[in-house]
């Protein structure tokens, strides 16, 4: 069984309407176009199935030899010392220290960014940053920041959507 183009589209139509923010539907280049194999398309389920499953946190490296224009969602590894990485994991732990202050946790003591360790970047409707990060506890986290494009004069606004423990990540990753 193979996947034509129209499917694809139809795919990508499905998905977007699911609850999961990590849906990608990748078609093959034009230069190449032909339907994807059985194996192939097996392939780049489970691909994106990892994705999905970790939550944006881990982007496996592209498992099949042509390159793919996306029709949906698209998440990108980056540079973890890159500037906008950088600046986005510092506004995660503030964030995440200013919460805990404001609800008076025990024995809270504030967190420092130490490093980033993985960077992953998805654009809909702004920029959504999965970022793995060690701090000064020496503890692994993942924080997931958005940029929404809806401040004033067109600035981008950061918002922590999510702060914990780091659940996807593995030293030899």
């Amino acid at each position: 069984m193979s996947i034509s183009m129209e499917e694809m589209i139809k795919m990508k139509e499905f998905f977007s309407k699911l609850s999961s923010p990590i849906k990608v539907n990748p078609i093959i280049e034009a230069d190449s176009a032909r339907d994807l194999t059985e194996e192939e398309e097996q392939i780049m389920h489970n691909y994106y199935r990892t994705i999905e499953d970790c939550k944006g946190f881990y982007v496996p490296p592209w498992p099949l030899d042509f390159k793919f224009i996306n029709v949906g969602f698209c998440i990108y590894k980056l540079e973890p010392d890159r500037d906008d990485v950088v600046a986005a994991a510092e506004f995660a732990v503030d964030e995440y220290n200013n919460e805990k202050i404001t609800h008076r946790a025990c024995g809270h003591h504030s967190l420092t960014l130490e490093k980033v360790l993985r960077a992953n970047k998805m654009f809909i409707s702004g920029r959504v940053y999965y970022i793995t990060l060690r701090a000064t506890d020496k503890c692994v986290y993942e924080a997931e920041v958005f940029y929404d494009r809806t401040g004033s004069g067109g600035d981008e606004i950061p918002v922590l959507n999510s702060f914990g423990h780091a659940k996807y990540y593995n030293e030899r990753d």
